[in-house]
Protein backbone atom coordinates (compact mmCIF):
# COMPACT_ATOMS: atom_id res chain seq x y z
CA UNK A 1 0.00 0.00 0.00
CA UNK A 2 2.81 2.46 0.69
CA UNK A 3 6.49 3.23 0.88
CA UNK A 4 8.15 3.85 4.25
CA UNK A 5 8.36 7.51 3.18
CA UNK A 6 7.13 9.69 0.34
CA UNK A 7 9.46 9.75 -2.64
CA UNK A 8 9.64 11.71 -5.89
CA UNK A 9 12.28 12.22 -8.58
CA UNK A 10 13.75 8.80 -7.91
CA UNK A 11 14.23 6.04 -10.50
CA UNK A 12 12.33 2.75 -10.77
CA UNK A 13 12.89 -0.53 -12.58
CA UNK A 14 11.53 -4.06 -12.46
CA UNK A 15 13.33 -7.37 -12.33
CA UNK A 16 11.81 -10.22 -14.36
CA UNK A 17 10.49 -12.19 -11.41
CA UNK A 18 8.05 -9.86 -9.69
CA UNK A 19 10.56 -7.64 -7.94
CA UNK A 20 10.41 -3.84 -8.28
CA UNK A 21 13.03 -1.35 -7.13
CA UNK A 22 13.12 2.39 -6.41
CA UNK A 23 16.46 4.18 -6.22
CA UNK A 24 16.90 7.46 -4.33
CA UNK A 25 14.51 10.39 -4.71
CA UNK A 26 13.28 13.20 -2.47
CA UNK A 27 10.37 13.48 -0.03
CA UNK A 28 9.68 17.19 -0.64
CA UNK A 29 9.65 17.33 -4.42
CA UNK A 30 11.74 19.69 -6.53
CA UNK A 31 12.54 22.09 -3.69
CA UNK A 32 13.97 19.40 -1.42
CA UNK A 33 17.51 20.26 -0.34
CA UNK A 34 18.36 16.77 0.90
CA UNK A 35 17.75 13.82 -1.42
CA UNK A 36 17.57 10.18 -0.36
CA UNK A 37 20.18 7.44 -0.81
CA UNK A 38 17.97 4.44 -0.10
CA UNK A 39 17.06 1.53 -2.39
CA UNK A 40 13.57 0.06 -1.87
CA UNK A 41 12.24 -3.33 -2.94
CA UNK A 42 8.69 -4.52 -3.55
CA UNK A 43 8.61 -8.29 -4.06
CA UNK A 44 5.31 -9.49 -5.53
CA UNK A 45 6.62 -13.05 -5.69
CA UNK A 46 7.00 -13.04 -1.91
CA UNK A 47 4.82 -10.12 -0.78
CA UNK A 48 5.02 -8.62 2.64
CA UNK A 49 1.92 -7.56 4.52
CA UNK A 50 -0.04 -4.99 2.44
CA UNK A 51 2.59 -5.19 -0.31
CA UNK A 52 4.72 -2.71 1.57
CA UNK A 53 8.07 -1.86 -0.02
CA UNK A 54 11.06 -2.25 2.27
CA UNK A 55 14.43 -0.53 2.30
CA UNK A 56 17.43 -2.69 1.47
CA UNK A 57 20.67 -2.65 3.45
CA UNK A 58 22.62 -1.23 0.49
CA UNK A 59 22.44 2.51 -0.31
CA UNK A 60 23.43 4.65 -3.25
CA UNK A 61 26.90 6.13 -2.63
CA UNK A 62 27.15 9.82 -1.79
CA UNK A 63 28.00 12.16 -4.66
CA UNK A 64 29.97 14.41 -2.31
CA UNK A 65 30.24 15.29 1.37
CA UNK A 66 27.20 17.56 1.08
CA UNK A 67 25.22 15.51 -1.47
CA UNK A 68 24.62 12.28 0.40
CA UNK A 69 21.65 11.17 -1.70
CA UNK A 70 20.59 11.62 -5.29
CA UNK A 71 17.59 12.40 -7.47
CA UNK A 72 16.98 12.75 -11.20
CA UNK A 73 18.97 9.64 -12.16
CA UNK A 74 17.78 6.79 -14.40
CA UNK A 75 17.34 3.07 -13.69
CA UNK A 76 17.22 0.81 -16.75
CA UNK A 77 16.56 -2.93 -16.52
CA UNK A 78 18.97 -4.74 -18.85
CA UNK A 79 16.77 -7.34 -20.50
CA UNK A 80 18.72 -8.06 -23.69
CA UNK A 81 22.27 -7.41 -22.60
CA UNK A 82 23.96 -10.81 -22.58
CA UNK A 83 26.10 -11.26 -19.46
CA UNK A 84 24.43 -8.30 -17.73
CA UNK A 85 20.85 -9.42 -18.41
CA UNK A 86 18.73 -9.07 -15.27
CA UNK A 87 20.84 -6.29 -13.78
CA UNK A 88 19.79 -2.64 -13.53
CA UNK A 89 21.92 0.21 -14.89
CA UNK A 90 21.79 3.43 -12.83
CA UNK A 91 23.18 6.62 -14.39
CA UNK A 92 23.77 10.18 -13.26
CA UNK A 93 21.65 12.18 -10.87
CA UNK A 94 22.19 15.18 -8.63
CA UNK A 95 22.08 15.95 -4.95
CA UNK A 96 19.25 18.41 -5.58
CA UNK A 97 17.61 20.28 -8.43
CA UNK A 98 17.47 23.77 -6.95
CA UNK A 99 19.47 25.63 -4.31
CA UNK A 100 17.66 27.52 -1.55
CA UNK A 101 19.17 31.00 -1.29
CA UNK A 102 16.79 32.46 1.31
CA UNK A 103 13.69 31.53 3.29
CA UNK A 104 11.50 31.81 0.19
CA UNK A 105 13.92 31.99 -2.74
CA UNK A 106 15.48 29.26 -4.87
CA UNK A 107 18.07 29.37 -7.64
CA UNK A 108 18.40 27.04 -10.61
CA UNK A 109 21.63 25.21 -11.49
CA UNK A 110 23.62 26.43 -8.50
CA UNK A 111 25.62 23.73 -6.75
CA UNK A 112 23.28 20.90 -7.69
CA UNK A 113 26.33 18.59 -7.77
CA UNK A 114 25.31 16.40 -10.67
CA UNK A 115 27.43 13.36 -11.45
CA UNK A 116 28.83 11.17 -14.23
CA UNK A 117 28.69 8.12 -11.99
CA UNK A 118 27.07 4.88 -13.14
CA UNK A 119 26.31 1.66 -11.25
CA UNK A 120 25.05 -1.85 -11.84
CA UNK A 121 22.52 -3.18 -9.33
CA UNK A 122 22.21 -6.97 -9.08
CA UNK A 123 18.70 -7.88 -7.77
CA UNK A 124 19.73 -11.44 -6.90
CA UNK A 125 22.82 -10.53 -4.89
CA UNK A 126 21.35 -7.13 -3.86
CA UNK A 127 24.70 -5.49 -4.54
CA UNK A 128 25.56 -2.17 -6.15
CA UNK A 129 28.77 -2.02 -8.19
CA UNK A 130 30.26 1.21 -9.47
CA UNK A 131 31.41 1.14 -13.09
CA UNK A 132 35.02 2.12 -13.66
CA UNK A 133 33.93 3.80 -16.88
CA UNK A 134 31.71 6.76 -16.00
CA UNK A 135 29.49 8.70 -18.39
CA UNK A 136 31.23 11.33 -20.47
CA UNK A 137 28.93 14.10 -19.19
CA UNK A 138 27.34 14.82 -15.83
CA UNK A 139 23.56 14.89 -16.18
CA UNK A 140 20.28 14.63 -14.29
CA UNK A 141 16.69 14.66 -15.51
CA UNK A 142 17.82 12.69 -18.58
CA UNK A 143 16.22 9.66 -20.21
CA UNK A 144 17.79 6.22 -20.74
CA UNK A 145 16.26 3.53 -22.98
CA UNK A 146 17.56 0.10 -23.95
CA UNK A 147 17.61 -0.60 -27.68
CA UNK A 148 16.96 -3.99 -29.29
CA UNK A 149 20.67 -4.92 -29.16
CA UNK A 150 20.90 -4.34 -25.43
CA UNK A 151 22.76 -1.01 -25.56
CA UNK A 152 21.36 1.80 -23.41
CA UNK A 153 20.90 5.18 -25.11
CA UNK A 154 21.13 8.21 -22.78
CA UNK A 155 19.67 11.48 -24.04
CA UNK A 156 19.67 15.01 -22.62
CA UNK A 157 19.49 15.95 -18.99
CA UNK A 158 20.24 19.17 -17.16
CA UNK A 159 23.71 20.54 -16.51
CA UNK A 160 25.08 22.23 -13.42
CA UNK A 161 26.30 25.52 -14.82
CA UNK A 162 24.78 27.00 -17.97
CA UNK A 163 27.39 29.78 -18.03
CA UNK A 164 30.09 27.18 -18.60
CA UNK A 165 28.35 25.46 -21.50
CA UNK A 166 26.29 28.37 -22.86
CA UNK A 167 23.45 25.89 -22.78
CA UNK A 168 20.61 24.66 -20.62
CA UNK A 169 20.90 20.90 -21.07
CA UNK A 170 23.27 18.29 -22.49
CA UNK A 171 23.33 18.37 -26.29
CA UNK A 172 25.24 15.12 -26.83
CA UNK A 173 23.76 11.66 -26.21
CA UNK A 174 25.86 8.71 -25.17
CA UNK A 175 25.48 4.95 -25.40
CA UNK A 176 26.31 2.29 -22.80
CA UNK A 177 27.74 -0.94 -24.22
CA UNK A 178 27.01 -3.84 -21.82
CA UNK A 179 29.76 -5.99 -23.34
CA UNK A 180 32.58 -3.53 -22.65
CA UNK A 181 30.71 -1.74 -19.84
CA UNK A 182 31.75 1.61 -21.29
CA UNK A 183 29.99 4.80 -22.39
CA UNK A 184 30.54 6.35 -25.83
CA UNK A 185 29.55 9.93 -26.52
CA UNK A 186 27.88 10.40 -29.89
CA UNK A 187 29.46 13.06 -32.10
CA UNK A 188 26.29 14.55 -33.60
CA UNK A 189 24.69 17.49 -31.81
CA UNK A 190 21.20 16.50 -30.60
CA UNK A 191 19.12 19.38 -31.96
CA UNK A 192 15.74 18.12 -30.71
CA UNK A 193 14.53 18.01 -27.10
CA UNK A 194 17.07 17.45 -24.33
CA UNK A 195 15.03 18.63 -21.32
CA UNK A 196 11.40 17.95 -20.41
CA UNK A 197 11.48 15.34 -23.18
CA UNK A 198 10.40 11.68 -23.44
CA UNK A 199 11.81 8.69 -25.30
CA UNK A 200 10.91 5.16 -26.40
CA UNK A 201 12.31 2.30 -28.47
CA UNK A 202 11.25 2.23 -32.13
CA UNK A 203 11.60 -1.49 -32.81
CA UNK A 204 14.96 -2.33 -34.38
CA UNK A 205 15.35 1.17 -35.82
CA UNK A 206 16.65 2.78 -32.64
CA UNK A 207 15.54 5.16 -29.88
CA UNK A 208 13.26 8.13 -30.55
CA UNK A 209 12.92 11.17 -28.26
CA UNK A 210 10.29 13.92 -28.60
CA UNK A 211 8.99 16.98 -26.80
CA UNK A 212 10.64 19.41 -24.44
CA UNK A 213 13.22 22.07 -25.24
CA UNK A 214 16.63 21.81 -26.82
CA UNK A 215 19.97 22.75 -25.28
CA UNK A 216 19.34 26.42 -26.09
CA UNK A 217 15.86 26.37 -24.48
CA UNK A 218 14.01 26.54 -27.80
CA UNK A 219 10.92 24.39 -28.26
CA UNK A 220 11.63 21.03 -29.88
CA UNK A 221 9.67 20.99 -33.13
CA UNK A 222 11.34 17.75 -34.25
CA UNK A 223 11.82 14.31 -32.74
CA UNK A 224 15.31 12.86 -32.68
CA UNK A 225 16.09 9.25 -33.65
CA UNK A 226 19.38 7.54 -32.81
CA UNK A 227 19.73 4.35 -34.85
CA UNK A 228 21.38 1.22 -33.49
CA UNK A 229 24.37 2.14 -35.68
CA UNK A 230 24.69 5.52 -33.98
CA UNK A 231 23.26 7.65 -36.79
CA UNK A 232 21.21 10.67 -35.70
CA UNK A 233 18.23 11.87 -37.75
CA UNK A 234 15.09 13.90 -37.13
CA UNK A 235 11.41 13.69 -38.01
CA UNK A 236 8.74 16.36 -37.62
CA UNK A 237 7.18 16.24 -34.16
CA UNK A 238 3.42 15.71 -33.89
CA UNK A 239 1.17 18.74 -33.37
CA UNK A 240 2.33 21.80 -31.47
CA UNK A 241 5.44 21.76 -29.25
CA UNK A 242 4.90 20.34 -25.76
CA UNK A 243 6.81 20.03 -22.51
CA UNK A 244 6.89 16.73 -20.61
CA UNK A 245 4.74 14.38 -22.71
CA UNK A 246 4.86 10.61 -22.21
CA UNK A 247 6.09 8.08 -24.77
CA UNK A 248 5.92 4.29 -24.71
CA UNK A 249 6.83 1.50 -27.12
CA UNK A 250 3.88 -0.81 -27.77
CA UNK A 251 3.90 -4.53 -28.51
CA UNK A 252 2.73 -3.90 -32.10
CA UNK A 253 5.93 -1.97 -32.86
CA UNK A 254 4.38 1.49 -32.75
CA UNK A 255 5.16 4.32 -30.31
CA UNK A 256 2.36 6.05 -28.41
CA UNK A 257 2.91 9.69 -27.40
CA UNK A 258 0.42 11.40 -25.09
CA UNK A 259 -0.19 14.80 -23.52
CA UNK A 260 2.31 17.42 -22.46
CA UNK A 261 2.15 21.11 -21.65
CA UNK A 262 1.32 23.12 -24.77
CA UNK A 263 3.99 25.75 -25.40
CA UNK A 264 2.80 29.23 -26.35
CA UNK A 265 6.08 30.29 -27.94
CA UNK A 266 8.59 28.22 -29.89
CA UNK A 267 11.54 30.34 -28.72
CA UNK A 268 11.65 30.98 -25.00
CA UNK A 269 14.38 32.95 -23.25
CA UNK A 270 12.75 31.83 -20.01
CA UNK A 271 9.93 29.50 -19.15
CA UNK A 272 6.48 30.97 -18.84
CA UNK A 273 4.66 30.64 -15.52
CA UNK A 274 1.42 29.30 -16.99
CA UNK A 275 0.85 26.34 -19.32
CA UNK A 276 -2.14 24.15 -20.09
CA UNK A 277 -1.85 20.41 -20.70
CA UNK A 278 -3.22 18.81 -23.84
CA UNK A 279 -5.29 15.65 -24.23
CA UNK A 280 -3.79 14.90 -27.65
CA UNK A 281 -2.46 11.44 -28.49
CA UNK A 282 -0.40 10.24 -31.43
CA UNK A 283 1.05 6.98 -32.75
CA UNK A 284 4.22 6.72 -34.80
CA UNK A 285 3.89 4.24 -37.64
CA UNK A 286 5.06 4.07 -41.22
CA UNK A 287 7.64 6.79 -40.59
CA UNK A 288 5.18 9.48 -39.45
CA UNK A 289 3.02 10.55 -36.52
CA UNK A 290 -0.72 9.92 -36.83
CA UNK A 291 -3.29 11.52 -34.53
CA UNK A 292 -5.64 9.16 -32.67
CA UNK A 293 -8.61 9.77 -30.39
CA UNK A 294 -7.74 12.09 -27.47
CA UNK A 295 -7.24 10.99 -23.89
CA UNK A 296 -10.12 11.28 -21.44
CA UNK A 297 -8.14 13.88 -19.49
CA UNK A 298 -5.54 16.42 -20.52
CA UNK A 299 -2.31 15.78 -18.64
CA UNK A 300 1.46 16.25 -18.52
CA UNK A 301 4.13 14.79 -16.22
CA UNK A 302 2.12 11.58 -16.32
CA UNK A 303 3.16 7.95 -16.64
CA UNK A 304 2.60 5.61 -19.60
CA UNK A 305 3.30 1.90 -19.16
CA UNK A 306 2.95 -0.89 -21.75
CA UNK A 307 0.97 -3.69 -20.12
CA UNK A 308 1.58 -7.40 -20.75
CA UNK A 309 -1.67 -7.66 -22.76
CA UNK A 310 -0.54 -4.97 -25.24
CA UNK A 311 -2.59 -2.11 -23.85
CA UNK A 312 -1.12 1.01 -22.24
CA UNK A 313 -1.82 2.34 -18.74
CA UNK A 314 -1.86 6.16 -18.42
CA UNK A 315 -1.81 7.53 -14.87
CA UNK A 316 -1.57 10.76 -12.89
CA UNK A 317 -0.08 14.01 -14.13
CA UNK A 318 -1.16 17.65 -14.04
CA UNK A 319 -3.76 19.51 -16.11
CA UNK A 320 -1.65 22.65 -16.27
CA UNK A 321 0.78 24.99 -14.55
CA UNK A 322 -0.10 28.08 -12.58
CA UNK A 323 2.93 29.11 -10.58
CA UNK A 324 1.87 30.75 -7.29
CA UNK A 325 5.42 32.00 -6.76
CA UNK A 326 5.72 33.62 -10.21
CA UNK A 327 9.20 32.14 -10.50
CA UNK A 328 10.96 31.67 -13.81
CA UNK A 329 11.61 27.97 -13.28
CA UNK A 330 9.23 27.02 -10.49
CA UNK A 331 6.31 27.27 -12.89
CA UNK A 332 7.78 24.56 -15.09
CA UNK A 333 8.86 22.30 -12.24
CA UNK A 334 6.68 22.67 -9.18
CA UNK A 335 3.20 22.29 -10.64
CA UNK A 336 1.65 19.97 -8.08
CA UNK A 337 -1.47 22.09 -7.47
CA UNK A 338 -3.25 20.72 -10.55
CA UNK A 339 -2.29 17.06 -10.08
CA UNK A 340 -5.02 14.56 -10.93
CA UNK A 341 -6.01 11.12 -9.53
CA UNK A 342 -7.13 9.70 -12.89
CA UNK A 343 -6.00 6.65 -14.84
CA UNK A 344 -7.03 5.44 -18.29
CA UNK A 345 -6.24 2.66 -20.74
CA UNK A 346 -5.21 2.94 -24.40
CA UNK A 347 -6.35 0.04 -26.58
CA UNK A 348 -4.05 -0.39 -29.62
CA UNK A 349 -6.70 -2.44 -31.43
CA UNK A 350 -9.10 0.51 -31.57
CA UNK A 351 -6.65 3.39 -30.91
CA UNK A 352 -9.00 4.73 -28.23
CA UNK A 353 -8.85 5.49 -24.51
CA UNK A 354 -11.16 4.31 -21.74
CA UNK A 355 -11.20 5.56 -18.17
CA UNK A 356 -10.25 3.29 -15.27
CA UNK A 357 -13.00 3.83 -12.69
CA UNK A 358 -14.78 7.14 -12.22
CA UNK A 359 -12.61 10.20 -11.74
CA UNK A 360 -13.59 13.58 -10.31
CA UNK A 361 -10.74 16.05 -10.67
CA UNK A 362 -12.47 18.74 -8.60
CA UNK A 363 -12.92 16.46 -5.57
CA UNK A 364 -9.57 14.73 -6.09
CA UNK A 365 -11.05 11.23 -6.20
CA UNK A 366 -10.36 8.59 -8.82
CA UNK A 367 -8.48 5.40 -9.58
CA UNK A 368 -5.40 6.63 -7.74
CA UNK A 369 -5.47 7.08 -3.94
CA UNK A 370 -4.80 10.80 -4.36
CA UNK A 371 -3.87 13.33 -7.06
CA UNK A 372 -0.25 12.75 -8.09
CA UNK A 373 2.26 13.75 -10.75
CA UNK A 374 5.58 12.23 -11.84
CA UNK A 375 4.76 8.76 -10.57
CA UNK A 376 7.45 6.15 -11.02
CA UNK A 377 6.33 2.95 -12.71
CA UNK A 378 7.49 -0.39 -14.08
CA UNK A 379 5.88 -3.54 -15.47
CA UNK A 380 6.29 -7.23 -14.72
CA UNK A 381 5.07 -9.63 -17.47
CA UNK A 382 3.19 -11.79 -14.94
CA UNK A 383 2.10 -9.50 -12.13
CA UNK A 384 1.29 -6.34 -14.10
CA UNK A 385 2.15 -2.68 -13.54
CA UNK A 386 3.32 -1.11 -10.29
CA UNK A 387 3.17 2.65 -9.65
CA UNK A 388 5.10 4.16 -6.76
CA UNK A 389 5.76 7.59 -5.31
CA UNK A 390 5.51 10.85 -7.22
CA UNK A 391 4.47 14.33 -6.05
CA UNK A 392 1.06 14.75 -4.46
CA UNK A 393 -1.13 17.83 -4.89
CA UNK A 394 0.23 19.10 -1.55
CA UNK A 395 3.74 19.21 -3.01
CA UNK A 396 5.12 16.40 -0.86
CA UNK A 397 6.47 13.08 -2.04
CA UNK A 398 3.79 10.41 -2.27
CA UNK A 399 4.26 7.16 -0.29
CA UNK A 400 1.66 5.27 -2.34
CA UNK A 401 2.26 1.88 -3.97
CA UNK A 402 -0.33 0.70 -6.51
CA UNK A 403 -0.63 -2.54 -8.48
CA UNK A 404 -2.64 -2.71 -11.70
CA UNK A 405 -3.42 -6.18 -13.03
CA UNK A 406 -4.75 -6.19 -16.61
CA UNK A 407 -6.80 -9.36 -16.04
CA UNK A 408 -8.27 -11.01 -12.91
CA UNK A 409 -6.38 -13.81 -11.21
Amino acid sequence: EELPEGLSFGAMAASTDGRFYIFGGADQGILDQTSEAGIYELDLGNPREALRASRLSVDLPAISETATGRMGMTATALTDAGPLAGQILITGGAGRYMTQTSASSYSWAVDTQSTKQAFLFDPDAQTLTGLSSEMNLSRYGHVAVENHRGDVVIIGGFIDDSSTWSAFSNAYPEVFDPESQTFTQMGDLWTSGTAFHAAARLGKQGIMACGGVDFQMDAATECGLLSTDGVYSTVRAPGDPVLSPAMVAMADGRILMTGGLAMTDESLPYFETEYQATDSAWVFQGGAWIAVAPMKHARAWHNALALPDGRVLISGGVTGVEDPNSGIYLGAFYAHHSAIPCAEIFDPDTDTFSQVDDCDILSGTGSLPHPVMLQMGAVDPVHGAVLMGGISSSGEGSPSVMLYRPTPD
